[in-house]
């Protein structure tokens, strides 16, 4: 098995009704994924690995945003919309390998926010993660409005270091506030 590797914009009908269809049974989402040139999913990359007769079987997602910390703003890739259609069979983690994969060859940090009852598989695939106690993740608007709210991150973050050295800076620091710009 293979992962393909594609932009949102080149998403097909069926991949995208897998991935709504996986999302919503996984997660309980009821939000589309819908890419078009207004939203991050047209050039977020999308991660898809096919099974027999090319059905996929799992997928994941990257998309780019930014982060405040300490007053600087940073870019970086959300992990996202990470899902084994058939749970048990290491599909998930080759989808996750391959992030990694692609991560490697880019500069930025990677983070991806987690409910608690998903973390034992990251935790088993090796990705370091900030304790809730740690989580220190907050949103701020378009408006420039902080919002701090422990709903709107809830859990723990994962991440995978990037060569911007922003998680060496975040571990470093007792201030581990960081804003997820809108």
């Amino acid at each position: 098995m293979v992962v393909e590797i594609k932009r949102g914009k080149e998403l097909g009908a069926g991949e995208l009704l897998v991935i709504n269809n996986g999302r919503r049974l996984e997660f309980g989402s009821k939000d589309l994924i819908e890419p078009s040139a207004s939203n991050v999913n047209w050039e977020a990359i999308f991660f898809l690995l096919r099974g027999e007769n090319e059905i996929v079987v799992a997928f994941g997602k990257l998309h780019q945003m930014k982060v405040v910390f300490q007053g600087l703003e940073y870019p970086v890739y959300c992990i996202s919309t990470l899902v084994s259609l058939d749970k048990g069979k290491g599909y998930g983690r080759s989808v996750l390998k391959e992030m990694e994969n692609y991560l490697r060859t880019q500069e930025k940090t990677a983070l991806g926010f987690c409910e608690t009852e998903l973390l034992s598989f990251y935790q088993k695939c090796g990705v370091e993660f900030l304790t809730k106690e740690d989580n220190q993740f907050f949103y701020v608007t378009k408006n420039g409005k902080q919002i701090n709210d422990p709903n709107i991150v809830p859990g723990e973050v994962i991440f995978i270091w990037g060569k911007d050295g922003l998680m060496e800076k975040i571990m470093a620091s007792k201030d581990k506030r960081v804003g997820v710009i809108d």
